[in-house]
């Protein structure tokens, strides 16, 4: 499972979102049965979301995001009430509303208590531009990387 959760978070970094959603979603429904190791799944499910946003963001479709979240709390019913699962939720609140400013606010809130790292920073820089209305992609609703590097200034 560390080699796959490897590629799935290369898979990420390079764009293909997809390929690291399905990657990630395996290795949680591996471990969903193990008392010992069911609680990282909220971290792969976390990263699945985020991926998720990205794509949706691309397509401007937030529904994708909101389902999968449903699906990961059916799955696993402590997710919903972790940290991630609540951010998330924000998130999709401030994108339905078309709201930067709440997105901004529920990222600021999630990043005093847990620090988000550079890959869930890049994601969510993407999806806030996206939300703005700078750098949605034509044509990026496949998932797939588009080559752009995310200027984090």
């Amino acid at each position: 499972n560390q080699c796959l959760l490897k590629v799935a978070d290369h898979a990420a970094k390079q764009e293909e979102y997809k390929e690291a959603i399905a990657i990630y979603e395996k290795v949680a429904a591996s471990q969903l049965n193990n008392n010992l190791t069911k609680y990282s799944c909220k971290d792969y499910y976390f990263k699945a979301l985020l991926c998720q946003f990205a794509v949706s963001a691309r397509k401007d479709d937030i529904e994708p995001v909101d389902a999968a979240s449903e699906k990961y709390k059916d799955l696993l019913p402590a997710f919903e009430n972790a940290r991630e699962c609540k951010l998330i939720d924000g998130l999709i609140a401030a994108w339905k509303e078309d709201d930067v400013d709440a997105f901004t606010e529920a990222l600021f809130k999630y990043d005093q208590i847990t620090k988000l790292d550079n890959f869930q920073s890049s994601i969510l820089l993407e999806v806030k531009k996206a939300l703005k209305g700078e750098g949605v992609q034509a044509g990026g609703d496949d998932g797939e990387g588009s080559g752009d590097d995310v200027d984090m200034t």
